[in-house]
């Protein structure tokens, strides 16, 4: 799975950029697509309601099924990181048990029309 991570109006150091890296790099064995695509965007945003800054991470992995994406702010960055992966986690779930049932009921309609059990 290819990773692309760009960052908007702040510099983040190497080992920020592996650990997000790493945080997102779990959500390969949800993907069996050589050319899985996740592009993860950080942002540091300032909110006028809010004190100091927040970070906005979106991420949109492009794979064989389509697209799923997630969007998260915090203060930290690394919570942010996290919110993000475990929405994307929880899509691909889904996307994963509707292509499994998907399969099931074609292999159920194909044993059918076999006349097989």
């Amino acid at each position: 799975m290819q990773t692309e991570i760009s960052v908007h109006h702040m510099t983040i150091d190497d080992a920020t950029h592996r650990a997000i890296e790493e945080k997102f790099q779990r959500l390969a064995h949800f993907v069996t697509d050589p050319n899985a695509r996740l592009e993860i965007h950080v942002i540091q945003t300032t909110r006028h309601h809010k004190k100091g800054a927040i970070f906005e991470v979106t991420a949109k992995l492009h794979f064989l099924h389509g697209p799923v994406e997630g969007e998260a702010e915090d203060e930290s960055l690394v919570n942010a990181a996290d919110t993000v992966k475990e929405e994307l986690e929880r899509q691909l779930l889904k996307v994963k048990e509707q292509h499994q049932s998907r399969q099931r009921t074609t292999r159920d309609k194909v044993r059918e029309m076999r006349g097989k059990d």
